[in-house]
């Protein structure tokens, strides 16, 4: 068997494992599950039979056919990660840009996210203007921010035990209806204070604050500095 055929039957495969079972590939695709094992002994599938595999298993077929792109139309480029996106372009600094599932999907390089070692699932922001924590944070800038995994609702007030904070780090807040970009600092009497841009406390955070929402740390960021040249 050619190294071409031997790479189409795993594909082949790949296909048939998605979908459970060669007799369900067959079926879904309409073709006697005989026609389908002659496939997988290398013969050659007819350009009809290709498409009804590819429809069947929902893949695009020159990737079935040929190894060409993607698997399947939307995925994510190889090295890239396909997040949900935040735009506040229209809603600005203000919560309701947060509520919400994400409306569209970001392309980000998986190798920049492994370098901010975060933690929870990863979402985009986008039409950062008025997150203003200069000169980490313009008007041009995407982010991208972790938020928790599953054990708490970020756009509910939690305790602040449950925040889990990195040191250092500037996380996307809301404090009552307003985004904001801050430095959450824990305190040694189980408090947390709220950290503007130049180091000035503004506030100091305890048990559960109803105004106050933490979605998670900026792990990555792209756009322009407030000087326009690229970061």
């Amino acid at each position: 068997m050619s190294s071409a055929n031997q790479e189409f039957l795993r594909r082949l495969e790949e296909i048939t494992a998605d979908l459970g079972s060669k007799a369900a590939l067959a079926r879904k695709a309409d073709i006697p599950p005989t026609t389908l094992q002659i496939y997988f002994d290398g013969s050659e599938p007819s350009r009809a039979t290709l498409v009804a595999l590819a429809d069947a298993a929902s893949v695009n077929i020159q990737w079935l056919a040929a190894g060409r792109g993607e698997k399947r139309a939307g995925d994510a480029p190889s090295g890239y990660l396909s997040v949900g996106c935040y735009d506040l372009t229209e809603t600005g600094p203000f919560l309701r840009g947060m509520v919400g599932n994400p409306g569209s999907r970001r392309l980000i390089r998986q190798d920049d996210l492994l370098r901010a070692n975060h933690a929870g699932r990863v979402f985009a922001v986008d039409g950062c203007e008025g997150l203003a924590f200069l000169p980490e944070i313009n008007e041009a800038d995407l982010l991208v921010i972790a938020m928790p995994p599953g054990e708490r609702d970020p756009l509910r007030p939690s305790a602040i035990e449950a925040w889990r904070l990195v040191p250092d780090t500037i996380y996307l807040v809301a404090e009552g209806a307003d985004l904001k970009l801050r430095k959450l600092q824990p305190g040694r009497d189980s408090s947390i204070a709220v950290v503007a841009p130049g180091g000035k406390r503004e506030r100091t955070l305890r048990r559960t604050p109803r105004d106050f929402i933490v979605f998670g740390p900026v792990v990555w960021r792209s756009g322009l500095t407030p000087r326009g040249r690229p970061s």
